[in-house]
């Protein structure tokens, strides 16, 4: 019996555009799902990110400035506390790991002790040293805190070493020289003026704004002081450790990663402060 050729054909094209039907359920179904799992992923990445890092409310809120030769980070007043890093033994890359920025602190000797006042929440880890004319300054601090009831706020000071009011404040370090003091340029010996080296500084500007500042090339200590006073509109300053101790470390928004040729045995953090008990 012979066979209808044009009835194949026909069933044949059912077939065929059934089966692209079904393919084309099968595909939009499929893409459908993955755009849906795209969107989904999206929302916890953003979540996640906001989650881990803590610091970015208060990195919005930085100042920062580069210029060809400084290097300065200006923080929020109020919103943060700062601490002492005494973890020679690491990295300052890593000891600067979750905080806003760092700096280096004091001077230290050949066998990595820091030279004068280190208080890190009222322990005292060195002790003041008197009667230095390099060493004539000291930065001091107390977090904001509820304590037994007694509210404490944040309240940095630069002054010098003979100020009586250094025993009222739980955190501290020892530098110099003072350059700057209630908007006074101070003076410099005739040794201190000649030096050209690398240059970092902790500078108050009103009451509380605090700056870190570094230089990126060797310079002198009076220039230094000029900018911080005339540019940075400083109104105390203190001089840190230079040379290759000299490094700024902020987070990684800011940008700025200027690290030293040498490890140093004190740093002070910028990190949140915390949230007041009621």
């Amino acid at each position: 019996m012979l066979s209808n050729p044009t009835k194949k054909s026909n069933k044949k094209s059912k077939i065929s555009s059934n089966l692209y039907i079904v393919f084309l359920h099968i595909f939009y179904g499929l893409f459908s799902t993955i755009n849906l799992l795209a969107i989904d992923h999206q929302k916890p990445v953003a979540n996640h990110a906001e989650a881990a890092n803590p610091l970015l409310p208060l990195i919005s809120q930085t100042i920062y400035t580069q210029t060809e030769d400084y290097l300065a980070i200006s923080f929020p007043q109020g919103k943060i506390a700062l601490e002492i890093d005494t973890r020679k033994e690491l990295a300052v890359e890593d000891r600067c790991f979750q905080a806003i920025a760092c700096i280096n602190g004091n001077f230290f000797s050949e066998d990595f002790k820091p030279l004068g006042l280190v208080k890190n929440n009222s322990l005292l880890l060195s002790p003041l040293k008197h009667n230095s004319k390099l060493l004539n300054g000291v930065f001091l601090w107390n977090n904001a805190s509820s304590q037994n009831g007694a509210q404490q706020t944040f309240k940095p000071l630069i002054t010098t070493t003979e100020d009586s009011a250094i025993q009222n404040y739980h955190f501290g370090i020892q530098a110099g020289p003072l350059l700057l003091l209630k908007g006074t340029l101070l003076p410099l010996s005739k040794a201190q003026k000649e030096k050209r080296a690398e240059r970092a500084a902790i500078c108050l500007a009103g009451k509380e704004k605090i700056t870190f500042v570094v230089s990126k090339k060797r310079i002198l200590l009076e220039e230094f002081a000029k900018y911080l006073i005339f540019s940075l509109k400083c109104s105390s300053a203190l001089n840190l450790d230079g040379g290759s101790s000299t490094q700024l470390v902020a987070a990684k928004e800011i940008g700025i990663r200027h690290f030293g040729r040498t490890n140093v045995p004190v740093l002070i953090k910028v990190l949140p402060a915390k949230e007041k008990k009621s």
